[in-house]
């Protein structure tokens, strides 16, 4: 479904696949993904142990706003870029 960035927290929180711009959240196996860019994970929902991992490198401020943007939870264990390409 296309949504405004602005709205994509509401999708997200509810593991609902949105296309957003340039970003989108989508089932991938066992995880929720949230992309930014089609390629660069912001969040990341495990749904074996319920657990939202979000990416703490930071990549550029447009990433930065749509992390902002899309947060789904405040509750989250930050890892970095590649321990998150590392679970993938």
């Amino acid at each position: 479904m296309k949504v405004a960035n602005r709205d994509s927290a509401q999708f997200a929180y509810k593991l609902l696949n949105f296309q957003g711009s340039n970003l989108h959240g989508i089932n991938e196996s066992k995880y929720y993904i949230v992309y930014s860019y089609n390629w660069y994970p912001l969040f990341l929902y495990e749904y074996d142990t319920g657990v939202w991992y979000e990416n703490e490198t930071k990549y550029s401020v447009s990433t930065s706003k749509q992390t902002s943007q899309v947060r789904p939870s405040y509750i989250t264990k930050k890892l970095s870029y590649q321990e998150i390409k590392n679970l993938l």
